[in-house]
């Protein structure tokens, strides 16, 4: 418990520690106010029941008030009695209403700060993590982390008041409060932690189930065409049915131990009172002290009952969350040290590079990889220049492109821009680079914001916009649809074909004017004459830019200036295109099997 409370506090920044902080004092006042109405049973039962003035509590209320007959001071003892209960449950009310307002400020705040974590985390991490577990921390995992915050404070609150009307009991009757408070203490201590570990486990598996459901939606909608070809709609029912049916089994048995510790404090506040009662009547003298002392227990225990109930189902709600807050804090904590925002953004230095990208003994392997991705790759990249990558598939060209782009960081070697390590200022070098990827991704916005991605509308350039649409040849999409650039393409694009979509997403790249443009197959959804009219405007670009290409269809790159032909993660040779076919047996016979367009030219040519 202690583990998770303490990464619960790690989940808060130091306003939000200040801020929950300070809510002790109000929560403190309200442990009086509690004290002070629970006590003013007893100048209600003396006066008003019993017709006494003598009692200890009495006697301290009486002081403060006009001597008055009687009747007039039993209407003015209830009367402070109601208006002390109205005006404590309406400052509770406020005091609730404020702990519940912060907390979900603050959860608000940490899903926004996690979810910027998630996305300045390096690339290899959004490789081998899935999506759906990303998803499913933000949407539910940190509304449960703070909803155990909230509880771990209204826990606070209860025990607060759990404590001032024990200490009034004390004052009324030490010895049976002592043995009733000790009997709590180890009922509720000994189900804390024979339930503990149960909590825990099903809290666990819910949280599994739920990243198990959202990854099945996400595949079946991503794979709907083939679903509904398939007539698959049964099977990926069971499938949904299976994780779903789990989730609600452990959810069940959750939800049914919850009401767990009422039934026992109840159980056990009833059986304490029957207990109060017979030793009463054992060691009172009197039938009014009787009375007077059971109104108290019997107050108190009103009191107790929730508030212990709380705090009992407060900690096993903790305990059933504790899975989630783990996984949250592991995200925070490793996020912090390998988050690729941070103060080198601050100095972003736009200067042009001037003469050349080298590669220089590059080796690169992925988690858990047994062999490496690249190995002690060296290729130099004049500027002005345009290279294709090209090799079977696992040669290493993606790979060798994404550390180019500073996404991903080589184990040994470096990236030298004009003799300087790329990744001394990696914010400056991506500021300089244009990606195009082989699937475009586009945001449910406008054509216009999808083009200037993240860029605010009032910063937004009609002007090059206009240019680039000419470009990319969007000028025919912007023609069709209603509403122009205006007009939102939906989720993913969809009211885009994929060659369109794939212009789309070479004006993005092109609307920020880069000194670099990396194209990773980015011809490879068009038909043969859009493709044709990229290239061209692709080879238009070259000499003012330096162009990476890495593609399949040989006719993409065939124009470059030299080829860089790979193969199981090494370079066999770069040079142009004709002297890789006249030099290389295995690209020309490469060339032959992925591009049979240029067979009769390669085999002329060798």
């Amino acid at each position: 418990m202690l583990s998770t409370i303490k990464k619960l506090i790690d989940f808060l920044d130091s306003r939000a520690r200040t801020r929950l902080a300070l809510l002790l004092a109000p929560m403190l006042v309200m442990a009086v106010i509690e004290m002070a109405s629970i006590g003013l049973i007893l100048p209600v039962i003396h006066i008003a029941l019993l017709g006494q003035t003598d009692g200890p509590f009495t006697k301290t209320l009486l002081a403060y008030l006009p001597d008055m007959p009687a009747a007039q001071l039993v209407i003015w003892v209830c009367g402070i009695f109601g208006a002390l209960f109205v005006i404590k449950n309406l400052l509770l009310l406020v005091l609730i209403h404020v702990v519940n307002r912060v907390v979900y400020a603050e959860s608000a705040r940490f899903t926004t700060r996690l979810y910027e974590i998630y996305i300045a985390r390096p690339l290899i991490f959004h490789l081998h993590r899935n999506s759906a577990d990303i998803l499913r921390n933000l949407n539910s995992g940190c509304g449960l982390a703070f909803e155990a915050v909230r509880r771990g404070l209204m826990i606070t609150l209860d025990g607060l008041m759990m404590l001032a009307a024990f200490g009034l009991l004390l004052m009324v009757e030490p010895v049976m409060t002592l043995v009733i408070a000790i009997g709590l203490v180890v009922i509720g201590g000994a189900f804390h932690k024979l339930s503990s570990p149960v909590f825990y486990f099903w809290g666990a598996r819910i949280m599994e189930l739920e990243g198990r459901l959202i990854r099945w939606i996400n595949q079946s909608l991503a794979t709907i065409r083939d679903v509904k070809l398939t007539h698959a709609y049964e099977q990926f029912g069971r499938r949904f049915m299976e994780f779903s049916g789990r989730r609600a089994q452990f959810a069940a048995r959750a939800g049914t131990a919850m009401h767990m510790p009422r039934l026992l404090v109840e159980t056990v506040v009833v059986v304490g009172f029957l207990g109060v009662v017979l030793v009463l009547l054992d060691v009172k003298q009197t039938p009014g002290e009787v009375v007077a002392v059971l109104g108290v227990y019997g107050m108190a225990a009103l009191r107790l009952m929730p508030s212990l109930n709380r705090v009992l189902t407060g900690a096993a709600e903790l305990r059933e969350r504790t899975a989630y807050v783990d996984e949250l804090h592991r995200d925070l904590m490793e996020g912090r040290t390998d988050s690729e925002r941070g103060a080198a953004g601050a100095a972003v230095n736009a200067d042009p590079f001037r003469r050349d990208i080298r590669l220089v003994d590059i080796t690169y392997s992925y988690p858990d990889a047994i062999h490496h991705a690249v190995h002690n790759v060296s290729v130099t990249i004049a500027r002005g220049e345009s290279v294709g990558f090209v090799g079977a598939s696992g040669a290493g060209k993606t790979t060798i492109v994404d550390i180019v782009l500073g996404l991903l960081s080589p184990q040994s070697g470096q990236l030298l821009i004009d003799g300087l390590d790329a990744f001394d200022d990696l914010p400056s070098w991506q500021r300089r680079v244009g990606y195009v990827p082989q699937e475009a991704q586009l945001v449910d916005d406008t054509l216009r914001r999808n083009i200037a991605f993240a860029v605010e509308d009032s910063d937004i350039d009609d002007d090059r916009i206009t240019e680039i649409i000419g470009l990319a040849r969007l000028d025919g999409v912007v023609a069709r649809l209603p509403d122009g650039l205006s007009s939102v393409l939906g989720e993913g694009g969809a009211r885009l074909s994929g060659g369109e979509k794939q212009r789309v997403a070479i004006a993005r790249a092109l609307y920020r004017d880069p000194q670099v443009l990396v194209f990773d197959e980015a011809t490879s959804a068009l038909d043969a004459e859009t493709e044709r009219e990229i290239s061209a405007a692709i080879e238009s670009l070259a000499g003012e830019r330096t162009i990476l290409i890495i593609a399949h269809r040989l006719s993409t790159v065939r124009n470059c200036n030299k080829l860089v032909f790979m193969k199981e993660g090494r370079i066999v040779d770069a040079a142009p295109f004709d002297d890789l076919v006249r030099d290389q047996p295995e690209f020309r016979q490469l060339a032959q099997s992925l591009d049979p367009i240029n067979k009769e030219t390669n085999r002329t040519t060798a």
